[in-house]
């Protein structure tokens, strides 16, 4: 099983945490009775938190070191450019404070909708249509939804690069990319711009391997826009 879009980009339990908060205002309200709203969200969270505890499980990446040698150069790109997006979906884990918060949007139910909308959004011009029409509904958007924001980016941004699960957390960023048997990434445009951005770093930027894994690790990243700025110019 995989993790749907919208836990990828907040990490499963900032989404436990926001389902909890539905599942209790649910219980206070009219709906709460046996056989409402309530028990049907109930039923239907135990299974999905089954779905996602079952992807974290498979996140792992594979033998990551092949082709390695045969890298690109960089070249131009945009974040929301027509490419290829080397990842169909990218793990994204932090602990960072990331939802719109219930004294922002006050009905659990169009809080749920706002986020299925959110997920639904692939380019930049539609994230920015959304902004503006949840601004103008709800006022100026709140920190957390600043950061849900920048999350939608970067995972946006991490496929394009061939990344399959991005962690931030506690100031250290890692981006761990496709495993070896995606032997075309290792030897495209995308990877030569990581190893050009690893090289031209002076030491901030280490591209590691642990196991099977290759990853990219970055310490001293506190935010999702400080996150997001790096993986932007990496992929520029």
């Amino acid at each position: 099983a995989e993790q749907s879009g919208f836990i990828s980009e907040i990490g499963f339990d900032m989404y436990q945490k926001i389902l909890d908060d539905a599942l209790r205002e649910l219980k206070e309200d009219e709906w709460g009775g046996p056989g409402g709203a309530a028990d049907v969200a109930d039923s239907v969270v135990s299974g999905m938190g089954d779905s996602v505890n079952a992807g974290a499980g498979n996140a792992g990446a594979g033998n990551a070191g092949a082709g390695i040698a045969g890298a690109g150069n960089a070249g131009e790109a945009s974040r929301f450019a027509d490419r290829q997006d080397w990842s169909r979906e990218v793990q994204l884990d932090t602990d960072l404070h990331a939802l719109l918060p219930d004294n922002y949007v006050r009905s659990t139910s169009e809080r749920l909708s706002l986020y299925m909308q959110l997920d639904n959004l692939e380019t930049e011009e539609d994230l920015q249509q959304f902004r503006l029409d949840l601004e103008d509904r709800f006022g100026p958007l709140p920190a957390s939804g600043e950061t849900l924001f920048d999350l939608m980016r970067i995972r946006r941004a991490g496929r394009g690069l061939g990344m399959e699960k991005i962690v931030l957390k506690k100031g250290l960023l890692k981006c761990y990319l496709l495993d070896g048997r995606h032997e075309r990434y290792y030897q495209s445009v995308e990877f030569g711009k990581l190893l050009n951005a690893v090289q031209g770093s002076s030491g901030k930027i280490a591209m590691k391997q642990h196991k099977n894994a290759v990853f990219l690790e970055v310490d001293g990243v506190y935010s999702a826009h400080q996150a997001l700025g790096l993986l932007e110019r990496w992929i520029n």
